[in-house]
């Protein structure tokens, strides 16, 4: 018999929020749409049940009738206020929807408590977050923020911003001084820069990095301290700022007050000599570009200069005619590349200008003769033939001293093994003077020989020896054998009165020895006498047939008698003791057996050979890693206030200078 044709449809109740409507529906009259809102169907055994806005009789029907079924209902307090929390049902007339029993829901909804290890682990990662990001800490109370924590993880209570700014960036870099400190005390020498820089709010600042090496022969650059110095910027308060850093950090002063690498500013060059440093290493990087920049100023140049700029400059600032440069440089088959304008601190920003600017001459002149620019350019200079030329001559020339500012630029490269070889190759082969130069470039030379040529004559001992242990730049040939010799002899000075200040440092205690008795002479072999032989003995208690001279400890001299002992092992144990050597001679050995061996290529790793052979100059590598550790550039400390820069944004202002140091500091130095 076929089913009578139902007279309903059953629908889902879209108002109803419980749960409990995942198995039930309401009635539609097919006839004529109407919907009966206070009759339930159940969707498992199509049973009406009565439904007058309470979920009470739904929830009842499902636990009498259908025996497979859990449900329960709970109340929980959640912030200041109690919630009812609908009934969680599992049942099998509706198996995509299958939740967990409400024990199970309860465990999920509970809080991590916030020392627990997973609430630990979590508020950890937001702290790096909020660090390594650069991101500022009002980000953790944004809504979707904390609403993208809760999808993750529902229980997870975020930190608010005040307690990441006062409790766990504090507590984080904490520990991470106190690593710092260990591989600082580890450290056979650490070198120093610094530099000064100013803040969106006005604000000056002074940081202090460090460089040297580790056990694994491997440059560490380090931000030490970040400290506000809005008073005078005399020598006397720079120096004050360094000796402070040098305690606070604990840095090894044994030898003296550590290498320090600054900018070429009097202020700072007199602080470093207030504080009576070994070496202060003028920034190589500083004083190319101070040399350079002189030689920008010869009239012929300057002059391009300006004209490049301000057509430069049109293009920048009219977005139309930008368009019509970068279709006129696709029509050209030209590389599709941004104009570039100078900085007037900075004399490489003025090479790239030249250089771009030459690379898009043709579009350059295409597009202001073009109509869309024609009206808009004003009165532009334009460039004569014999200056497109004279452009070329000096990006030509300048090449050179681009390559080295790059390579000085790369943070773990350059030390001060470096600047002698780079200088010597500037005075000898980049700046001598050519017959086929012309006029503007040989007044390009001389500005530039004339400046370099006084630069690091203080300083040009130190700085030969840390060349001439730089395996690389061992031979020293820019040198005579004079020279040679010279810085030689003071790298094994050096080196001996680093050994004699390490031993002062060491405390040897010495123990009183019991006297220890003579054994009895053995019976002695001569040489003549062949081993397979055995010798006559005259006496059966006395079978030493010679004997030898000798002096003991007060210099008296004694009788030896030679025994079989001797005659076995006497070219294997040394019975004369050798004499006690000097920290000199020490140094001297190592010394003459390293420049013994011949140089690498230049591109290698100076100090991943100096790793593998440590051993062999066991002495020697003390020194080396004193010298090699010193920056020949003070760009970390450039680096740290260009981070700074991004920390202290206009919308950061107001950041307080201890937060600005933390922030800082690990941004830099957490691993």
């Amino acid at each position: 018999m076929a089913d009578a044709p139902r007279e309903y449809e059953v629908i889902p109740n879209k108002r109803g929020k419980s749960d409990v409507w995942k198995y039930f529906g309401l009635k539609k009259r097919i006839s004529d749409g109407k919907v009966e809102e206070n009759i339930a169907v159940c969707n498992s055994c199509n049973v009406n049940v009565k439904y007058s806005g309470g979920t009470s009789n739904l929830s009842s029907h499902i636990r009498i009738h259908h025996k497979k079924q859990i449900m329960s209902s709970q109340t929980v307090t959640l912030g200041k206020g109690k919630v009812k929390l609908e009934p969680e049902v599992l049942t099998e007339c509706a198996p995509q929807c299958l939740q967990q029993t409400i024990t199970h829901v309860f465990e999920k909804k509970k809080e991590y408590s916030a020392t627990s290890p997973r609430a630990m682990s979590i508020t950890n990662k937001i702290a790096r977050f909020i660090v390594r990001g650069l991101r500022p800490y009002s980000i953790v109370d944004d809504h979707e923020f904390r609403e993208l924590l809760s999808e993750l993880d529902v229980k997870y209570r975020c930190p608010s911003r005040y307690t990441f700014a006062n409790k766990i960036i504090p507590q984080m870099y904490e520990e991470t001084k106190r690593q710092i400190l260990i591989q600082l005390k580890e450290a056979e020498q650490v070198a120093l820069t610094t530099d000064g820089w100013t803040s969106c709010a006005t604000d000056s600042y002074l940081t202090i990095t460090s460089c040297h090496i580790n056990k694994d022969w491997e440059i560490v650059n380090l931000v030490l301290q970040t400290r506000v110095l809005n008073e005078s910027h005399t020598a006397q308060n720079i120096a004050d700022e360094l000796q402070s850093a040098v305690q606070n950090w604990r840095v090894n002063t044994t030898v003296g007050f550590p290498p320090v690498t600054t900018d070429n500013a009097a202020n700072i060059t007199k602080a470093v000599n207030l504080c009576k440093s070994n070496l202060h290493v003028p920034c190589l990087a500083h004083t190319l570009n101070l040399a350079v920049q002189k030689s920008l100023k010869v009239k012929e140049v300057s002059h391009i200069l300006g004209k490049m700029r301000k057509i430069v400059g049109f293009f920048h600032r009219s977005p139309p005619a930008n368009q019509v440069l970068r279709d006129r440089a696709v029509l050209l088959a030209l590389p599709n590349h941004d104009l570039i304008i100078d900085c007037v601190t900075c004399w490489n920003s003025a090479f790239d200008m030249v250089a771009r600017f030459l690379e898009m001459r043709e579009a350059i002149i295409t597009a202001l003769v073009a109509k869309e620019t024609s009206k808009t350019k004003g009165d532009l200079p334009s460039l004569t033939d014999n200056e497109i030329s004279l452009a070329e001559e000096v990006v030509h020339f300048l090449k050179p001293m681009k390559d080295m500012t790059t390579l000085l630029c790369s943070e773990g490269t350059p030390t001060a093994s470096v600047i002698m070889p780079l200088k010597h190759h500037l005075l000898t082969v980049a700046l001598r003077p050519d017959d086929a130069d012309s006029a503007t470039i040989k007044e390009m030379k001389e500005i530039m020989t004339s400046d370099l040529q006084p630069r690091y004559v203080k300083q040009a001992d130190l700085l030969y020896c840390a060349s001439a242990v730089d395996p690389r730049f061992k031979h020293l040939p820019f040198l005579s054998d004079e020279e040679k010799y010279d810085v030689f002899k003071k790298v094994t000075t050096e080196t001996a009165r680093l050994i004699t200040e390490k031993r002062k440092l060491l405390t040897v205690k010495t123990e009183p020895t019991e006297s220890i008795p003579a054994l009895p002479n053995l019976p002695y072999i001569e040489e003549n006498v062949p081993v397979n032989v055995k010798p006559e003995c005259k006496d059966s208690t006395d079978i030493t047939t010679s004997s030898k001279q000798a002096v003991d400890s007060e210099g008296n001299s004694f009788t030896s008698k030679p025994s079989l002992l001797e005659g076995i092992l006497g070219d294997v144990f040394i019975v004369d003791d050798e004499p006690a050597q000097s920290p000199f001679d020490l140094a001297k050995r190592d010394v003459d057996r390293y420049f013994n061996d011949g140089p690498i290529p230049l591109s290698s790793d100076s100090l991943g050979w100096w790793k593998v052979n440590q051993l062999r100059f066991p002495i020697l590598a003390v020194f080396v890693k004193m010298m090699l550790c010193v920056p020949a550039t003070s760009v970390p400390s450039e680096r740290a206030f260009s981070t700074a820069g991004d920390i202290i944004t206009p919308n950061r202002a107001s950041l307080k200078p201890d937060n600005l140091d933390m922030l800082l500091f690990l941004k830099k130095n957490l691993k």
